[in-house]
């Protein structure tokens, strides 16, 4: 590859941590890929991401929580999470570790939720 350090930038993974345990939470896609819940003690609610979203952009939410099992909720207006082919979750399992991958759609304007998957 001739440019394989602009590759190299491009796909980089930038992660943040959630800084909030509980509430809305809002991914902002600007600075993250990877965004997660770690430790959920509370009832969470996922915004729509913040930033400029691209098409075909990934987003990869991870959630855990703190032993005992939380609600999840998720926003699915427009800019929001429209799910394809999965379900969201609507809980945590306790002590299991969630992960929902998005990819942005420009054209509907949702991030397509396309896959989840539990811990076994």
């Amino acid at each position: 590859m001739s440019n394989y350090s602009d590759f190299l930038t491009r796909t980089k993974i930038r992660t943040v941590a959630s800084s909030a345990l509980n509430g809305t939470l809002t991914p902002d896609v600007d600075t993250t890929d990877v965004f997660y819940v770690n430790g959920a003690d509370g009832a969470v609610t996922f915004a729509i991401p913040s930033g400029t979203s691209n098409d075909g952009q990934r987003l990869l939410i991870r959630i855990e929580d703190n032993g005992s099992a939380q609600t999840l909720t998720w926003t699915t207006s427009a800019s929001g999470y429209r799910v394809v082919g999965v379900e969201l979750p609507t809980t945590t399992t306790s002590t299991k570790t969630t992960y929902v991958g998005c990819i942005y759609n420009t054209i509907d304007t949702y991030w397509d939720v396309v896959a989840v998957t539990t811990e076994a």
